[in-house]
């Protein structure tokens, strides 16, 4: 397997000493190069990153310019948190990918020169090959900014999901207090005397209050959202003229005293008499109650 892939174990498991003795050693007795990536990751292709120093401490190097483009195309040959195994299955899926290797002479250590500044020139002398600039940062620190991101977005998921429930216990009603027959039976009463309040506003104050009265109370001062509409009051002001506390609800009177043959029109006068007796109802229970 390893003259069919070229690929050799050296002990990277067993910790970076072990790794760098290993590399030390077989090129101090081997006849084959050994292939090492300075940079320690991918990037962008907007600029070098710092190279690490070791491979250069070996003695001799074959710096070699890489690039990889998909040009006309604007999509990346790699992303900032992609692995080489999701790199090459993309690849498989696009018509091509473009290679651009460039050796470059071969360089050695110069007398009086250390290994550190030995990597810096051959890493300019890489940048000037490519065509991009020299940057400051090291692969770890793209580590770190793969950390910081993925830690945002996950704090951003968090805190749009803390958002959506809050929004949700505010909006609806427990499951309890739907299910419970008595705070229902409450509602109802309470929408007998007020219809034009929406029950789930009616709901939210009764299981404050658990009264109907106080519910009321609260809703003819105003501490209760209500939901009406315009047309809604302009009914309800139109049936309250027409109503007459001086007799009972069933002897009202109601506008229209005309048979009409046609079905709908009979239809629209029960309604406005049903209007007229509620309405009656509920003002003598709100003038009982002191709360007119």
């Amino acid at each position: 397997m390893q003259w069919l892939t070229g690929f050799k174990d050296f002990g990277s498991s067993k910790g970076a000493d072990v790794l760098e003795d290993n590399i030390k050693k077989f090129v101090g007795e081997s006849k084959f190069p050994v292939l090492l990536h300075p940079e320690k990751a991918t990037t962008n292709g907007a600029g070098l990153l710092k190279f690490m120093s070791f491979p250069f401490s070996l003695g001799k190097v074959q710096p070699v310019a890489l690039q990889a483009t998909r040009w006309p195309m604007t999509m990346a040959v790699t992303t900032l948190t992609s692995n080489i195994y999701q790199d090459f299955l993309w690849s498989l899926f696009v018509p091509y990918t473009i290679y651009k290797v460039k050796l470059l002479p071969e360089e050695e250590c110069r007398e009086g020169e250390s290994v550190e500044e030995f990597a810096e020139r051959v890493r300019k002398n890489i940048a000037d090959s490519l065509g991009v600039p020299l940057t400051e940062f090291t692969w770890s620190d793209k580590q770190e900014l793969v950390k910081r991101l993925e830690e945002e977005e996950k704090a951003r998921r968090q805190e749009e999901q803390r958002k959506a429930m809050q929004k949700s216990t505010e909006s609806l009603p427990s499951n309890r207090s739907v299910s419970d027959p008595e705070l229902q039976r409450m509602v109802q009463q309470v929408q007998d005397v007020l219809p034009d309040i929406p029950a789930p506003a009616i709901l939210k104050d009764l299981e404050k209050t658990r009264e109907v009265d106080q519910t009321i109370t609260n809703i003819l001062e105003g501490k209760v959202l209500s939901e009406t509409t315009e047309q809604s009051k302009s009914n309800l002001m139109d049936i309250r003229k027409k109503i007459n506390l001086d007799i009972a609800p069933s002897q009202q009177k109601y506008g229209d005293t005309t048979f009409h043959r046609v079905a709908s029109n009979r239809m629209l006068s029960l309604e406005e008499r049903k209007q007229i007796m509620l309405e009656t109802a509920r003002q003598r229970y709100k003038e009982k109650h002191g709360l007119v």
